[in-house]
């Protein structure tokens, strides 16, 4: 029966999804490359596994996966997706988990982070991580990789070839999700919220992602914080505040309009009445649309009164 696959009946039979014809092609062929120059999506160069990712052919991955098919790429590879008129470029040596990140297939992404969890750390021959693209996507799949505890503790001291890591992405694409769930999480441990400020504050052209994100928390705006997370959102503004100027401080050369603003910020929050806070503070039990409209105009009356008072300037409004 093997006898009867040939090399482009395997590569079509998983395009195909055609599990059985796949199982029974010689196990040579998974560790092969398709040649062919075809118009199909993927060009020349493709791995098995790479045509499973595409093409979300689930069953046939974990086959493949379970027979110790490469994961890597022997050659640079070309894939035209559906819904991208610019083809993708894939480098020579670049992993599955990357491929399946940038077409969004999260199944493959959860299976290949499950399988080699030190692929996350990998990078592209450009010097870009995985944990760094996850960012930058910020796709459902990518959640996987930025939305784990273990991933967290992987950036301690992590830098790239090149000269932004994750933490820098997140600021200079404006993810402040990202940066939110990270804060949240590192503030749990003190030598990842010092690596957080380390990396945020070397781009200073970057620093004002993360001067939104503390106004964001200041304000109660788009908090997701409940009771059981035990986080004041006033705290973890607070917390924001102090370890930016104290990072900030410690560059010599770091812009002085951005130190202004940070002491600026850390003003108003000091003078956020407590009380505000704990109104404000995300519960289980949601506002009325009456209650919320009060808050809000509770909010911005106080704005325009530290506006008129001189803390606080029109930049940060």
């Amino acid at each position: 029966m093997q006898a009867d696959v040939t090399i482009d009946k395997y590569f079509d039979a998983i395009i195909e999804n055609k599990l059985q014809i796949v199982k029974s092609a010689p196990k040579k062929y998974i560790k092969r490359v398709d040649k062919r120059e075809q118009s199909a999506q993927i060009v020349t160069n493709c791995p098995s596994i790479f045509y499973a990712i595409l093409y979300f052919r689930n069953e046939i991955l974990n086959y493949l996966l379970d027979n110790k098919a490469p994961i890597y790429t022997t050659e640079k590879l070309q894939a035209q997706l559906l819904d991208d008129p610019e083809p993708l470029d894939v480098e020579k040596n670049t992993s599955a988990l990357l491929f399946a990140l940038c077409v969004n297939n999260a199944y493959a992404v959860k299976t290949l982070f499950d399988s080699f969890p030190e692929l996350v750390l990998k990078s592209s021959k450009a010097g870009t991580s995985i944990l760094e693209l996850s960012v930058r996507f910020n796709n459902e799949s990518c959640k996987q990789i930025w939305q784990n505890v273990k991933v967290l503790k992987t950036l301690i001291g992590h830098q790239n070839k090149v000269k932004l890591n994750p933490l820098q992405t997140a600021c200079l694409f404006g993810r402040n999700e990202i940066l939110r769930f990270w804060y949240k999480m590192m503030s749990m441990f003190d030598e990842l919220r010092a690596e957080f400020f380390k990396a945020a504050l070397m781009l200073n052209d970057n620093f004002n992602n993360i001067v939104e994100l503390a106004e964001e928390l200041i304000d109660f705006e788009a908090c997701e914080t409940t009771e059981d997370d035990k986080f004041d959102s006033l705290d973890i503004a607070q917390l924001i505040m102090k370890d930016a100027l104290e990072y900030a401080e410690s560059y010599k050369d770091f812009d002085p309009a951005i130190k202004k603003l940070l002491q600026q910020l850390t003003n108003q929050v000091e003078k956020k009445p407590a009380k505000l806070g704990q109104l404000l503070v995300v519960t289980d039990t949601a506002y009325n649309d009456e209650e919320y409209d009060m808050i809000q105009n509770q909010i911005f009356n106080e704005k325009v009164e530290r506006m008129k008072r001189g803390e606080v300037s029109d930049e940060l409004e």
